[in-house]
């Protein structure tokens, strides 16, 4: 549909987490990208960055109050990024994570062309868990334990009644970013360990499986001109980054030393599974950066945040792509 040639790019929740790296890799390959994003943290300065064609503060749950319809029209793919992401943030506000999570994509299906392509990221949470020794694929039962797995699931429903659509469900992920999220597996335990010096664990026989955000970036890259992955859905993962949260712990040792203790406390997150990436493989992507190098790019990171505990908890807060 596209070969080689520029992209038009519509991407809401462009300046979160990762819509804020996948931007700037997007626009490195001189794709013309237009953000979305309502800015809910103090780094909006980050939306003037030049890597955008042109970028909007608006709510996608507000689309007359910016020209949402002519962006959408205006697009050759539609990356719907915005999202009231993680079962806390779902829960503290049901009502906005159903309208942002489900209603949002299904405004965008309702308008998109059948020439145009939408790449959603799910979660991979869906799965729920998996029994011991079961490696989860695409086809593996959903049965998500959270509020926010069943309106992604839901999402991901919509979407796929567009037949140019691609759905990626996201491994945990991790590494920096723009606008850092620490409150990620992956991210937080390496800076608690780094940081404080200890940390408590609870349930450390849970698996999880993970993903470095540079390879979701990639991933979504590599899909823009590939015809044959158009009605697909992924897991997106790093498959030697499936291990238990004691796994993980244990991994971050080899980089810090730490006290760990452990809580009796029942993890409000029930997810437990192992996950299979084998079949994106076979479309020739594979994700690469293991916990071995998050953890040590991580621990890097971390090293320029300030010292002083209440100074680095508005440095966080206050990002703007340092």
């Amino acid at each position: 549909m596209m070969g080689g040639i520029r992209v038009n790019i519509l991407m809401t929740g462009a300046a979160g987490y990762l819509g804020s790296v996948m931007s700037e890799k997007m626009a490195s390959l001189n794709h013309d990208v237009v953000g979305v994003d309502r800015c809910d943290f103090d780094n909006c300065a980050i939306g003037f960055k030049d890597y955008w064609h042109k970028f909007y503060p608006n709510d996608v749950n507000k689309p007359d109050t910016f020209p949402y319809d002519d962006l959408i029209e205006w697009a050759d793919v539609v990356v719907p990024l915005a999202a009231q992401v993680g079962q806390k943030a779902c829960d503290k506000n049901p009502a906005d994570a159903t309208a942002t999570n489900l209603y949002a994509i299904q405004y965008i299906v309702d308008r998109v062309r059948e020439d145009q392509t939408i790449i959603l990221p799910n979660t991979n949470s869906g799965i729920g868990a998996t029994a011991p020794g079961v490696v989860a694929d695409e086809s593996h039962p959903r049965n998500s334990v959270s509020l926010y797995g069943q309106l992604k699931d839901e999402a991901e429903d919509v979407v796929r009644t567009h037949k140019n659509s691609i759905v990626f469900r996201l491994a945990t992920v991790f590494g920096p970013s723009p606008r850092f999220r620490r409150d990620l597996l992956v991210n937080d335990l390496t800076y608690r360990c780094q940081m404080d010096k200890k940390i408590s664990v609870f349930e450390p026989e849970k698996r999880r499986n993970f993903v470095h955000i540079d390879d979701v970036a990639e991933a979504f890259m590599f899909a823009l001109n590939k015809e044959e992955m158009r009605g697909e859905v992924f897991n997106l993962g790093c498959d030697r980054a499936n291990t238990t949260k004691q796994g993980l712990i244990d991994k971050i040792g080899e980089y810090l030393d730490f006290e760990q203790t452990f809580d009796n406390r029942k993890d409000p997150d029930e997810r437990d599974y192992c996950v299979s990436s084998s079949y994106l493989a076979s479309f020739g992507f594979t994700a690469t950066r293991d916990l071995n190098f998050g953890i040590a790019e991580l621990i890097e990171y971390y090293k320029t945040f300030p010292a002083n505990p209440a100074e680095r908890d508005f440095y966080m807060r206050n990002m703007k792509n340092a």
